[in-house]
């Protein structure tokens, strides 16, 4: 099937593939909402000369509600044939359309009743700041949380059935999300293959891929361009010899850092950008817009420069995407607050390969969240991560995903860690079912309905003679001369090791955790309106530790649990209804978001909630803690 539309009517593809209501002129109509509506017209609409790519000189559709006198504006894209207006009516109403261009200012006019229905499952900033919404009934927001990985391109695709295993595999374990690049000569999804001028293979890839996303409900954050193009550098992956702006290819940059300062490049980008815009936009399986993958790597990076083009391009967007996709860019490997402090950019992002703990994803990826969140104050995750820029091919049980994914929840992040690893490491260790328990389990949380904190976990250390195993004492291990050997550590720390800090900040399970936890963390949310009091808690099995994993020697760069955490609530105290607060626990496995125990309650006093009781197994465990009415 997918062959035999390749040589069909254009006017019949995108009937056939999205259900396009295409006309070949303007006539008045009823229709249902979120059905995208399509327009086309002859290029004899435009200039003689005019580059028929740039969207400026083609169509204009004005859509004004006949009741609000609201306006909105649509512009035509070229498809190697005609200019096309794409429009998907979201709200109810009575319109009136009228077309026109700079050659022939009405062309058509026509009504449009848009019949109630919806909602279409666009996604933006919700009102509490920190997550994403989709669109709900009657106006209403609700919860969207990304769970995915990056599938920026697919090495060598000839068609879509070469990304279709990725889309499905993904949706069927639950994930929502994928990182799609726009840009660079090895991508079918290539725009700007010369100056102004776009691939049309590439572009019609591009809605082919919008299609496949919206069947297996999936959001596409689109990456316009990336730093590769814009570098000269021998020793990174730099492909400046190949970019259309090169004034050496016919461009205007003599400099590759010149593209955030050149007026002339800023044009042809915001050119590139309209065009996206007015053929993709209309479709809810786009998420978001990122201008630059790691911008920050190109040549001569400033921050200020840089911040000036991403602002410009943001505002640019904003005035131009009639459907408000959330918009934002993405860095390296600069602190560059210039960027993220912008009230244009919706959303922070950063990338970390290990930057802060190259053997531990759950404090380096806990630790860029917490960051990113308190530096910025809106909705922000981590685009990309690993323990280092070579892969994780030799974590073949994807203890990296799994970690790097659970942190960044309990860290209230607006979406999980996005691996970059799609095609070397997720798909041929298929770690897809990693995705599953995380999706469950941010499910059950109407993330919007709460301002999100982090918690301060207790948990002191203390000195004890806890042997590694029960057949022998400690006494006995020191009398052998044992307490040398690395599998001593975090054992028997009275005996042998005279409670120094070294042994008692090690691994050291406790009569209150049956199996080697790690780690505990979590966050809590205070109800924006009315309602109750939500937590999250997460306890890390020694068994989902990277350096155990990686088969490290030395001691495991973790932080322990050496007695029963208690959950520090003293800085909210004042949001706290009462004095005393009872929660009711829910112990869950990360893998499947299953129950592994019945619920039980807890006494919270202002200051702390104190657990006694937990579940008994080897693997992480998460626990949702709800205030009781």
């Amino acid at each position: 099937m997918r062959l035999i539309i390749k040589f069909i009517t254009v006017a019949a593809y995108l009937q056939a593939q999205f259900g396009y209501g295409q006309t070949e002129s303007c006539q008045d109509q009823t229709v249902q909402p979120c059905n995208v509506l399509s327009w086309k017209f002859s290029t004899q609409n435009i200039r003689t000369g005019a580059n028929p790519y740039n969207s400026t000189e083609g169509v204009k559709a004005v859509i004004t509600n006949t009741v609000s006198m609201n306006v909105t504006l649509i512009y035509s894209f070229y498809d190697g044939e005609n200019l096309v207006v794409r429009y998907n009516p979201r709200s109810p109403g009575n319109f009136t359309i009228a077309f026109s261009s700079p050659e022939n200012p009405n062309i058509a006019a026509c009504k449009l009743q848009v019949l109630p229905g919806g909602p279409c499952g666009f996604v933006s900033v919700s009102n509490n700041l920190q997550h994403f919404a989709i669109e709900a009934e009657n106006g209403q927001q609700k919860t969207w949380f990304g769970v995915g990985e990056n599938l920026a391109w697919i090495n060598n695709a000839k068609s879509l059935n070469d990304w279709e295993p990725y889309l499905k595999n993904l949706s069927s374990s639950g994930a929502n999300y994928i990182r799609v690049w726009l840009t660079d000569s090895w991508d079918d999804m290539f725009v700007e293959t010369k100056l102004g001028v776009y691939s049309l293979n590439n572009t019609q890839n591009i809605d082919d891929l919008l299609s496949l996303a919206e069947k297996y409900s999936i959001k596409i954050l689109m990456c316009i361009e990336s730093f590769n193009l814009f570098c000269d550098n021998p020793k990174a992956p730099c492909n400046w010899n190949e970019c259309v702006y090169n004034a050496k290819n016919g461009g205007m940059l003599q400099s590759p850092g010149d593209i955030v300062t050149n007026p002339v490049a800023l044009s042809y980008f915001q050119m590139r950008t309209f065009y996206l815009i007015n053929r993709y936009a209309s479709s809810p399986s786009v998420f978001a817009w990122e201008f630059f993958n790691e911008g920050d790597i190109i040549d001569n990076f400033n921050p200020k420069t840089h911040s000036a083009f991403i602002d410009t391009m943001a505002k640019f967007v904003r005035a131009h995407d009639p459907y408000g996709h959330p918009i934002s860019t993405s860095l390296c490997c600069h602190d560059t607050p210039e960027v993220f402090q912008l009230a244009s950019v919706d959303f922070s992002m950063t990338h970390t390969y290990g930057t802060h703990n190259a053997t531990d994803m759950s404090d380096n990826n806990r630790y860029w969240t917490l960051r990113m969140r308190s530096e910025y104050h809106k909705p922000t995750y981590i685009a990309e991560y690993g323990t280092g820029a070579q892969g994780s091919a030799n974590d073949p049980t994807g203890i990296v995903l799994h970690n790097g994914i659970w942190e960044t929840i309990m860290g209230a992040a607006a979406m999980t860690s996005m691996t970059w690893w799609w095609d070397s490491w997720v798909a041929p260790f298929n770690l897809y079912h990693i995705f599953t328990g995380a999706s469950k389990f941010v499910n059950t949380i109407e993330w919007i309905e709460y301002a999100w904190f982090p918690l301060a976990v207790q948990a002191q250390p203390t000195c004890t003679d806890i042997p590694p195993s029960p057949q022998y004492t400690c006494a006995q291990q020191a009398s052998w001369g044992k307490c040398g050997f690395s599998w001593m550590i975090g054992y028997c720390c009275k005996s042998c090791f005279n409670c120094s800090a070294s042994c008692v900040g090690a691994i050291v399970p406790t009569a209150y955790m049956p199996n080697e936890y790690v780690r505990v963390s979590g966050s809590i949310g205070i109800p924006t309106s009315q309602g109750n009091i939500v937590a999250i808690l997460r306890l890390q099995s020694m068994n989902y530790t990277w350096s155990k994993q990686a088969n490290n020697t030395g001691k495991y760069p973790l932080s322990p649990i050496t007695d029963v955490p208690s959950i520090d609530l003293k800085a909210l105290t004042s949001k706290l209804p009462t004095s005393t607060i009872t929660l009711s626990v829910q112990w869950m496995d990360t893998s499947d978001a299953s129950p592994k125990s019945s619920p039980q309650d807890i006494q919270c006093s202002p200051q702390s909630c104190k657990l006694t009781q937990f579940p008994t197994f080897s693997t992480d465990v998460v626990a949702i803690l709800t205030q009781k009415s």
